[in-house]
């Protein structure tokens, strides 16, 4: 007899009772959904809510690498009244792959920003902006321990926590704004 019980989808899972399994299920699903990432789950599940976009996408994300999630920012940033915001960490862009991703974001009209470099110091460590977050129509949330990187999307044990909470949402923008007001344009 197995010691846990056995979850319906080893990949997702829905706090509120909803599995979602096609765009369309998406909007009518729970208020909160997680999924455990294997294999590229991850940069699907972003894909498709960056799909549903109809006002706002403002990314905030430690180490960004993954091509798949930058052309669907750029798609959505070409949507008549869709403004598409990134922000990541300076230490994380320096990698040939990384620069893809900023030169293809830049080329689809979108200017990346860097992160601010923190006044905290601990040694010979400075503080970095270690978020890993988007925000959707200023309405749903994804946030977790997903790099938005290929090491993330195939290699590595990930999740993200998906909620349609507005007021989480609002605090979630508002340390978005914070941090991309105070950054610099990446390229």
């Amino acid at each position: 007899m197995p010691l846990l019980p056995t979850m319906p989808s080893r990949s997702s899972l829905a706090l509120m009772g909803c599995f979602y399994t096609s765009l369309a299920v998406l909007s009518a699903c729970s208020p909160q959904e997680v999924l455990f990432c294997r294999e590229g789950d991850c940069s699907e599940r972003v894909i498709q809510e960056v799909e549903l976009a109809t006002q706002s996408v403002h990314v905030a994300v430690y180490a960004f690498t993954n091509t798949d999630i930058a052309a669907s920012l750029v798609q959505a940033a070409a949507r008549p009244g869709v403004e598409v915001l990134v922000l990541t960490e300076e230490t994380q862009t320096t990698s040939d792959a990384a620069q893809v991703v900023l030169r293809t974001l830049k080329e689809g009209g979108i200017t990346p920003r860097l992160a601010f470099k923190s006044d905290c110091s601990c040694g010979s460590q400075s503080g970095i902006m270690h978020h890993k977050f988007t925000v959707i129509d200023g309405q749903r949330v994804l946030n977790g321990s997903y790099n938005y990187s290929c090491t993330a999307t195939y290699c590595s044990d990930e999740n993200i926590v998906t909620s349609r909470d507005a007021q989480l949402a609002e605090s979630f923008e508002a340390e978005f704004r914070y941090l991309y007001e105070n950054g610099e344009p990446a390229l």
